[in-house]
């Protein structure tokens, strides 16, 4: 091994790279580097442009424009971004755009100065324009990176300066760097061809960009900045335009989801190696009460809908919400209910991003997705009241209806109707199709009440002039039907002071007392195993599917013929019997599944039945 005598010692060679194969490498990397992040890359460049100011000057006001500038000259309709910061130097400007991981200063989020390289040249092969001057020197500089055509990327030769960087004088600064403290960069993305217009939505922005086709308007430049930077720096103005007639001021992801929130249903949640943003969004302004614009234009201009979001250094690097081949993330958060009114926004701590962008390494080599499921259960465990109170009330309100029985008794109505027992009669013409419930019928007329299971004489309009006439009509048909004394569905009390296996049927009076403590039940609900949130759903459900399979037996045992007595037919609708009905364990729990998945998948889960009959079931 070599020892150091005094000689001076070889230094070892640098690697270095093809310059034709490293054009393959960018070119390679722009097939997968999303569309849009050569934008993010030049509002970055100028938020760092403007802080170095701002270290300067602390009364620096930054100033950043970007899209179609219109421009004089060639660069008229070319995406451009320009910047009052403060500029490159003119000895190093050349290297600062030319080499790979040459930068004025580190980026405080590690792009190692290959940002806009990675994801620009391949789709620049036209080139990419700088023009820019630095903060106290008395001339700017032009330089053009292109595609060359002996295959490479680099620096134009200028033959007017003999050298890669062209001189500009003060006169040819722009006026908005003019009036904005006299430095500044401006950059032009000049595409594959001269003539290409590069102020257009790129062909591929609905399927690879950070928003995904969220919006396709004019408005599409303006949405990428509001939700691609949580926040933007207070002392800076950062304006676009795409297909707009005038700028419009981006004011990042946070502004916009603290406008359309309160400020008791928004905060912040520290979780385990991560702080997790949330907030309860509505379509109006939480701070005015009023709706100021419509829902179309909110989502053209920011992202304000439900989503979920991965966070790092004020920046998304993922978003995830209910569209085409994705079902809504949240739903799997806890939020059967809420989830279309809530945002969450995980910010991973201690990670670093790839190259490109699109996801997050921990200290220990994990990318961020690993974590994803600890976080998730930690937030149901750690749920914001706000937004607990909000699921639960969501939940009381779109399953109440999924409770009523109205339905279910119209479908056994329907089926038995050629096994009713008919008292002799008039014949009649009905049209209608009253539905009988409960309560036995007495000689005088009077009857046990639908909704109360009392004695009382207030009947709803949909059970006709006469509440005791049972008939069915056929689809589209007039059918001749006799008046009955048939009154086939019970009458369901909900009971909380019956022992733990105890299930009561009064077939005389027609009413079932279920066991709202049933052991049963919690027994079902505990295999079924479901989180903290669910668990009265769960219950709920539980609850009216045995209810519903014990009415279904009282109604079929009832109206059928089935040779029985009413005597045998009292005892097959017994306490024990209906108790043996729901010991089928498996099978009610595969039905219970399904119904939580039908719930979790609905587009809206609150059940619009075809009439407004309300159940006759005792809350």
């Amino acid at each position: 091994m070599p020892t150091n005598t005094g000689e001076e010692m070889r230094k070892a060679k640098p690697t270095g790279i093809n310059p034709i194969q490293q054009a393959a490498i960018f070119e390679n990397h722009a097939r997968t580097v999303r569309c849009d992040q050569v934008i993010r890359e030049l509002v970055k460049n100028s938020f760092e442009a403007c802080a170095r100011m701002k270290r300067k000057n602390k009364k620096f006001a930054g100033q950043i424009m970007i899209g179609r500038l219109d421009l004089p000259g060639e660069f008229k309709h070319k995406f451009s971004c320009i910047d009052n910061g403060d500029g490159m130097s003119k000895d190093r400007v050349v290297d600062y755009v030319n080499n790979l991981a040459e930068t004025g200063e580190q980026s405080e989020d590690g792009n190692f100065g290959y940002g806009t390289k990675v994801s620009a040249y391949a789709r620049n092969k036209e080139g990419i324009a700088y023009q820019t001057w630095h903060d106290g020197e008395s001339e700017g500089s032009f330089v053009r990176i292109h595609k060359a055509k002996e295959g490479y990327y680099g620096a134009e030769w200028q033959q007017d300066s003999n050298d890669y960087r062209l001189d500009l004088t003060m006169d040819q600064r722009p006026s908005f760097i003019k009036q904005n403290g006299g430095s500044g960069t401006i950059v032009h993305l000049l595409g594959q061809t001269q003539q290409e217009d590069t102020t257009s939505m790129p062909e591929d922005y609905m399927t690879n960009s950070l928003l995904c086709g969220r919006t396709g308007s004019e408005h599409w430049l303006l949405a990428k900045l509001n939700t691609t930077f949580f926040t933007v720096p207070d002392y800076i103005t950062l304006k676009c335009r795409a297909a707009e007639k005038t700028f419009r001021v981006a004011k990042g992801h946070k502004h916009h989801l603290d406008f359309y929130s309160k400020s008791n249903e928004r905060g912040v949640l520290n979780l385990t190696g991560a702080k997790l943003h949330y907030w309860i969004v509505s379509e109006n302004d939480a701070r005015k009460g009023m709706r100021t614009a419509s829902p179309a234009q909110r989502q053209s201009t920011c992202l304000v809908k439900s989503h979920l979001g991965f966070m790092h250094k004020q920046e998304m690097i993922r978003l995830e919400w209910n569209r085409e081949g994705m079902k809504c993330p949240l739903k799997d958060w806890g939020l059967t209910f809420s989830h279309k009114q809530i945002v969450l926004i995980v910010e991973p701590l201690n990670h670093t991003p790839d190259e490109k962008r699109v996801t997050l390494f921990g200290p220990e080599g994990k990318e961020y997705r690993e974590l994803i499921p600890m976080w998730r259960e930690e937030f149901k465990e750690k749920m914001p009241k706000c937004i607990y109170d909000l699921e639960q009330k969501l939940m009381a309100e779109n399953t109440e209806k999924e409770m009523d029985l109205t339905s279910l008794y119209r479908k056994i109505a329907r089926d038995l109707k050629q096994y009713v027992d008919s008292e002799s009669g008039e014949l009649s013409d009905q049209t209608d199709i009253p539905l009988m419930t409960g309560g036995d019928r007495k000689n005088t007329g009077s009857r046990t009440s639908n909704t109360e299971g009392e004695s009382g004489d207030i009947l709803k309009e949909s059970f006709g002039q006469n509440p005791y006439q049972a008939s069915i009509i056929g689809e589209g048909k007039r059918k001749r039907v006799r008046t009955t004394s048939m009154n086939m569905c019970p009458i369901v009390h909900r009971r909380k002071d019956m022992e733990d296996y105890e299930l009561e049927y009064n077939y005389d009076n027609n009413e079932l007392s279920f066991n709202m403590n049933l052991k049963l039940i919690d027994e079902y609900v505990d295999t079924v195993k479901p989180d903290r949130m669910k668990r009265d759903l769960v219950k709920r459900l539980f609850v009216e599917d045995m209810i519903s399979s014990l009415v279904s037996r009282i109604v079929y045992v009832r109206g059928r013929e089935m040779g029985l007595t009413d005597e045998e037919k009292k005892k097959c609708l017994d306490g024990n019997s209906l108790l043996m009905s729901l010991q089928d364990k498996f099978s009610i729990i595969e039905k219970i599944k399904k119904q939580l998945q039908h719930l979790s998948n609905k587009k809206d889960i609150v059940i619009e039945h075809e009439d407004n009959t309300r159940s006759n079931i005792r809350p």
